[in-house]
């Protein structure tokens, strides 16, 4: 920096950002800017950086949760049935997936409960126990039977039968760690008022969370590609209705031939495991998600059934599912006399009842509709006003979500042998990542906020005081009143914004306030990157992590002083498409969710590609992992970092969409959203993409000509098929087919051309990215693997190899990366890095307590004494010897070691000894 004049502005006024390193790896940077995300994307800079130098870490730009699935188990359960048929009560199977995540590695009873809680709870006479630190969280035994209709848990203890009131707002942990609630289905609050009234379609229900949750890692997502989206709650994406009988009679008649049907020969396969055999749909045996299975087409099932379920109407199916859900085995085939009508006008009414109360169905949102749909094209109004819903399952909770991440993480790659024994019992992957994040404040864009009442805990946390927003309109007490007048749109904000708005009214000060929907007016529009921080859940719902750790401690026995480890066990990346229009090329040629092998993985990385987002003014590559602007070395070190990673994981990572699906199919985040519900209700072995192949669940894509052109669609790897939705989404979704037209499926068939341009787009941008690494030198640090991919990416080949020559695609996998010189020289160089680092401690504490031990220095003698630092020196001696001891070595098999070009890049400067360390 310099300047003529002692006024003189730097960059003439605007915004600035300077850094400056020295030769010790230090680095100072200094932002003059009012933009809160530049100052938080520095901080992630360094923290990359200092993660690169030291080695076995990564900082990623992830979001992430831990998703824990749950199931409607309607009004009564008993727990000593938890994953079994049971011969009375309704619900009574929720199916193998259900009795899959159920399922302990040996049984868990009372007194394992008692044995590994200890002190944490308080064990009462009656034979349950209360959380000391929650008193809302309940401990019962395997016995426990609960009941909505009489509102009691009961169960044994002492050889006497004891009993309590069900309440609400409580939860329920039983030995298993699987968690039971009495909740109002039908209602989105976020409030926990202990008063209320039930509305007329909102119903208390029993609401089952199995004991382990599925770590959603969503990497390298572009922006606008879900990053957030994954963790959030998907309750306001769900619309809840009546259950619709056009003709209560006629419609009972149908199901009563469907309930006892004889489907024991629909299948080509007898020996297949959808065959069901029992005599009625209503046996206890029989899952409603065989049912679905039964009721949507299917490659196993003969032509004549497929042709058969087509003609079932819609509301029959749903009206099949409610009956299913509802019913009690003890009715026998007295099903009929518990469902009814009201009476209308003297003519039967159209919504169904159960005793008193009206039946539910719910909806989630997946799209909207446009005029491009195949079926039902928009005919009024405009793409982004009408809604694509589809019935949810009727016994289908959406997942217990615990937020893990949100841009800045840390993570770290461990060999098994590390934590195996403290993991889920199913866990077994040869190397596991672990994730952190870095973060208690988190910078959102709520895009849903601009409707009114969608987004409530956007709503929920600028009703609170002491926000930092950004790009929000400033509202004066005219403006509010404005608001507040138009009652209508008033009254669809939630009650905290209500509330808000009220009370800036009825005040005196401060002078201006902001609403959630309100973005600030720039060029005469309101902005589409609104921003606020928001606090993280670790912080602000500290009980929801202890819940769901705690259930998972039951589950696995884990004593209280270890930790509960929940390594990732799905990778889901996310990509911002779009099509063609001002300011972006046309990027639109993913379907919902897609499959990458390495190769095309690390291309995919090294580009990281962007469609048009509300963030973004253009579109193309945000540089490595989306990192680009934020890195203080050269990417290619990240990418090296990340190609390790994921191939000692052996991780199968995929890669879903956001914004559109081909250039007309608008979702916006509705598949961010919806993937997590879906991937924790997959079992381990589905969620590996071989498996997923073998099993025809995956297609894979080929290239193929447009106008005598080759488009190189191969480079999308593999994509989710119409076998892959049923099966999956038929886990989420009463009736699966139709979620996805097959033009969602298979983009291309929206626009040939488009999709042509598209891959075009991506091909182009991926030879100038990889041209950038070869002629700045970046590529001669890749590792082997990578550095042979990025000359394939710019030139089409390298040393007579192509993408898919097998000698190629052969470096890629965990084996040949074990075996390799170079990954051995990682995990050299950080053996001895981290033993220089250690003797450079030891040398450090021996000159300070060498100088503390001057009789004068009594300021020295109480630090070293304080800190104890004669035991640390020792500790860190101990240390030092097992790094350098051979065995060290080995232990470090199978984690990232320190990538050895960091430190042999010419000129480097890390060989420059440095003065000895004082205390000042």
């Amino acid at each position: 920096m310099y300047w003529e004049k002692e006024d003189d502005l730097y960059n003439a006024g605007s915004a600035f950002k300077i850094c400056a390193r020295d030769s010790r790896g230090v680095v100072v940077t200094i932002i003059a800017d009012n933009y809160f995300g530049y100052c938080k994307k520095e901080v992630k800079t360094q923290l990359g950086y200092a993660a690169n130098l030291y080695g076995m870490a990564e900082e990623e730009h992830a979001g992430g949760c831990l998703a824990y699935p749950a199931f409607d188990l309607g009004e009564e359960f008993d727990a000593s049935n938890l994953g079994k048929v049971a011969n009375k009560g309704n619900a009574a199977f929720l199916g193998e997936m259900h009795a899959y995540y159920s399922e302990t590695a040996a049984p868990r009873v009372w007194k394992d409960t008692v044995a590994l809680m200890g002190k944490t709870i308080e064990v009462k006479p009656e034979g349950y126990a209360i959380d000391r630190q929650f008193p809302d969280v309940w401990y019962l035994p395997e016995t426990a039977v609960f009941s909505m209709p009489k509102q009691s848990i009961t169960w044994t203890a002492g050889g006497k039968e004891q009993s309590a009131n069900l309440k609400p707002r409580t939860t329920y942990l039983l030995p298993s760690g699987y968690k039971v609630e009495m909740v109002k289905k039908g209602s989105n609050a976020l409030s926990k008022k202990k008063g209320g009234q039930a509305g007329q379609y909102e119903k208390w229900h029993l609401k089952g969370t199995v004991a382990e949750g599925t770590n959603c890692h969503k990497p390298a997502t572009v922006s606008g590609g879900g990053k957030s989206e994954i963790s959030k709650r998907l309750q306001d994406m769900i619309k809840y209705g009546p259950v619709f009988v056009p003709s209560i009679s006629e419609d009972f008649d149908k199901l009563d031939e469907l309930f006892n049907k004889d489907y024991s020969k629909v299948s080509t396969d007898a020996t297949h495991p959808s065959v069901i055999k029992a005599k009625t749909l209503l046996d206890p045996s029989v899952s409603l998600g065989s049912i679905i299975k039964l009721m949507t087409p299917q490659e196993y099932y003969t032509e004549e059934h497929n042709l058969f379920v087509k003609t079932i109407p819609t509301h029959l199916l749903e009206l099949l599912a409610v009956i299913k859900q509802n019913y009690k085995t003890e009715w026998g085939a007295d099903w009929r006399s518990h469902f009814h009508t009201d009476a209308i006008n003297g003519d039967l009414g159209h919504e169904l009842k159960y005793g008193d109360q009206f039946l539910l169905s719910s909806y989630l949102r997946v799209g909207f509709r446009s005029a491009h749909d195949q079926d039902i094209p928009l005919k009024h109004g405009s793409d982004g006003d009408a809604w694509r819903l589809f019935t949810l399952r009727q016994d289908f909770f959406p997942c217990d979500k615990l937020q893990t991440e949100d841009d800045i993480s840390a993570s770290v790659v461990v060999p098994s042998g590390v934590a195996k024994k403290s993991l889920w019992f199913r866990s077994n992957r040869p190397s596991y990542k672990f994730s952190q994040n870095c973060e208690f404040r988190l910078f959102q864009r709520p895009d849903e906020a601009k409707h009114r009442g969608f987004d409530k805990i956007c709503e929920m946390d600028m009703a609170k005081p002491g926000n930092f927003i950004s790009n929000f309109q400033p509202l004066n007490r005219e403006d509010v009143q404005k608001i507040v007048d138009e009652t209508v749109g008033f009254e669809k904000f939630s009650e905290p914004m209500q509330e808000r708005l009220l009370d800036f009214l009825a005040a005196d000060s401060p002078e201006f306030c902001v609403s959630s929907a309100h973005s600030r007016i720039v060029d005469g529009a309101p902005t589409a990157n609104p921003r606020y921080l928001q606090d993280s859940m670790e912080v602000t719902d500290t009980r929801a992590f202890h819940v769901g750790y705690t259930g998972t401690r039951l589950a696995r026995q884990t004593p209280l002083d270890q930790p509960v480890l929940n390594p990732v066990n799905s990778v889901l990346c996310g990509r911002r498409n779009n099509g063609p229009g001002p300011g972006a090329k046309a990027l639109c040629v993913h379907n919902p969710a897609h499959y990458y092998e390495l190769p095309e993985l690390l291309m995919e990385f090294t580009s990281s590609m962007t469609g048009k987002s509300p963030s973004t003014t253009g579109a193309g590559s945000e540089g490595a992992l989306t990192k680009g602007p934020f890195n203080m070395l050269s990417q290619v070190h990240d990418l090296n970092n990340a190609l390790v990673s994921y191939a000692l994981m052996d991780a199968h990572v995929f890669v879903t969409s956001a914004g559109v699906i081909g250039p007309n199919k608008q979702v916006d985040h509705d598949v961010s959203l919806l993937i997590p519900e879906v991937w924790s209700r997959m079992r381990e072995e589905e969620r590996d993409a071989n498996w997923l192949i073998a099993n025809g669940f995956l297609d894979k894509i080929d290239d193929f000509e447009v106008d005598g052109k080759t488009v190189p669609a191969s480079l999308l790897g593999f994509r989710i098929n119409e076998k892959f939705v049923n099966q999956f989404f038929g886990r989420v979704l009463a009736n699966p087919s139709t979620v996805f037209d097959e033009d969602v499926i298979r983009p291309e068939k929206q626009d040939m051309k488009i999709f042509a341009e598209g891959m075009k787009t991506i091909t182009d941008t991926n030879a100038r990215v990889a041209n950038m690494y070869l002629e700045d030198g970046g590529a001669e640090m890749a590792c082997p693997p990578l550095k042979a991919l990025l000359h394939i990416m710019a030139k089409g080949e390298y040393e007579g190899m192509t993408k898919d020559s097998p000698e190629f695609r052969k470096l890629f996998t965990r084996e040949s990366i074990l075996k390799s010189d170079w990954y051995h020289e990682r995990l050299t160089m950080f053996q001895s890095k981290e033993a220089e680092r250690l003797r450079k401690g030891i040398d450090y504490l021996e000159q300070f307590l060498g100088s503390a031990s001057d009789g004068a220095d009594w300021k020295g003698k109480q630090i070293a004494s304080d800190l104890k630092l004669e035991t640390r020196l020792r500790q860190t001696k101990e240390q030092l010897a097992r790094v350098e001891a051979p065995q060290y070595l080995k232990s470090l098999e199978g984690s990232l070691g320190v990538d050895p070009a960091i430190y042999q890049c010419p000129g480097n400067n890390y060989d420059r000894p440095l003065r000895a360390a004082r205390l000042v």
